[in-house]
């Protein structure tokens, strides 16, 4: 399901994709625990939809929560993630930031 969701949300097809990584992330969570790095692209992935949708508060809860589960993870695969995860957070926080004004 996170790889269905992952292609959905490359597609922009974004409600159907947020569908899908949620019910993963539910297996994920009842199988393998909180903590399990199979969580870490679903969870990415996720903030993005959020993102995409305008829920960014929801959107910095599920990144945050991804690059903790990514920061204890180890090998190449979580690097390359947590990686994305960051970028995936900077352009939240650039998207939420106030613009300043002139007067």
């Amino acid at each position: 399901r996170a790889l269905l969701g992952r292609v959905l949300l490359a597609q922009q097809r974004v409600e159907e994709a947020e569908h899908e990584l949620r019910a993963a992330l539910v297996q994920y969570d009842n199988r393998l625990g909180a903590d399990h790095e199979w969580r870490i692209p679903a969870l990415s992935d996720l903030g993005a939809v959020l993102t995409a949708t305008g829920a960014t508060a929801e959107a910095a809860d599920v990144l945050s929560e991804a690059r903790r589960v990514a920061s204890s993870a180890s090998g190449d695969r979580a690097a390359q993630e947590l990686a994305l995860i960051s970028t995936r957070l900077e352009a939240l926080r650039t998207e939420v930031e106030p613009t300043g004004s002139d007067d």
